[in-house]
C-alpha cells in the first residue's frame, strides 16, 4: 500500500512539474510603455517615455525589443509612421512624442522581440495610447 501511494505521489508530482514548465514555456513576453499595454495616458507621463520595454515579470525570460513601428495620429493631419530598430525611440519618434496633446493617438505595432530561448524574433502584442 505504501508503494502504491508513493507511486501515485510521484506521478502527481511529475505531472504538476511538467504542466508548470509547459505553462512557463508557453508564456510570451509583453511589450509595455510606462508599465502599460495601452489605454489613456496623461500628456506629461507620455512625454517622459524614451522607448518600449518588456513587462517586468517577463524580464527573466531574456527577451529584448528588437523592432517596432510607431504611428502618430492627430485629428486633421496625416498619420506619420516611424520604424524603430531597438526598444529606444529614435530622434524622429522622440519629436513626435513631444507633440503629444489630448486626443492624439499613438500606435505601436509589429513589435518583435528576440529572446534567449529562440533563434528567430517573434511578434508580440501591439499597443495603442490615447493622450488625455
Amino acid at each position: 500500500m505504501k508503494n502504491s501511494t508513493l507511486f501515485k505521489s510521484l506521478i502527481l508530482s511529475f505531472s504538476l512539474f511538467f504542466a508548470f514548465n509547459s505553462f512557463l514555456l508557453a508564456q510570451e513576453p509583453v511589450a509595455v510603455l510606462y508599465e502599460l499595454t495601452g489605454g489613456y495616458i496623461s500628456t506629461d507621463d507620455f512625454k517622459k517615455q524614451t522607448g518600449l520595454d518588456i513587462r517586468a515579470e517577463d524580464a527573466e525570460m531574456g527577451c529584448e525589443i528588437e523592432s517596432y513601428n510607431m504611428v502618430w495620429v492627430e485629428k486633421g493631419k496625416d498619420p506619420v509612421e516611424v520604424i524603430m530598430r531597438s526598444a529606444d525611440f529614435n530622434e524622429k519618434a522622440l519629436n513626435l512624442i513631444q507633440k503629444a496633446k489630448p486626443r492624439t493617438v499613438y500606435y505601436f505595432d509589429s513589435v518583435k522581440t528576440k529572446c534567449s530561448t529562440s533563434d528567430e524574433p517573434q511578434k508580440i502584442n501591439s499597443l495603442v495610447f490615447r493622450i488625455q
